[in-house]
């Protein structure tokens, strides 16, 4: 921090990933729930709600099976917070003018392309997650299957 109480850009930077790390770890097993509740036969689903999804991963998988995919999440947090945060700060460069005076367009603005950007940088680890957390045990330990 600076004598004028800002943070430098790489400080930022590390700062949103270290929170989207932390929020990742803690929300994750409800997003694999959701992929397998979407992505169930519907004519024969393995679960019958939320509750019943978390116990059955967990008795049949395991509590890290929970977490299956979180590795590229969080890979994925790094050029999804940097991406945003280096777009965005530089734009007001782009405007020739400080954050706080850009105008509702302006703002707009500068938030789409930041999303686009991080969108376009994360897409390839959040399609390898979702991937891994439609593949059940068996398939990656095949150990497993014995139970």
């Amino acid at each position: 921090m600076d004598d004028l109480g800002h943070i430098s850009q790489w400080s930022a930077i590390m700062a949103g990933s270290l929170a989207g790390m932390v929020s990742t770890i803690v929300t994750y097993p409800t997003d694999l729930i959701k992929t397998r509740l979407i992505v169930q036969n519907m004519l024969e689903p393995s679960y019958r709600g939320i509750l019943h999804a978390f116990s059955t991963v967990y008795q049949q998988e395991g509590f890290l099976a929970l977490y299956r995919g979180i590795s590229l999440t969080i890979l994925g947090a790094l050029p999804f917070s940097a991406g945003s945060l280096l777009v965005y700060m530089n734009l007001e460069k782009i405007w020739n003018g400080p954050r706080d005076r850009f105008s509702l367009l302006q703002n707009f603005t500068n938030v789409c392309l930041a999303a686009a950007v991080t969108q376009t940088l994360s897409f390839p680890f959040d399609t390898m997650k979702r991937k891994m957390q439609t593949t059940e045990a068996t398939s990656w330990y095949p150990r497993s299957q014995s139970k």
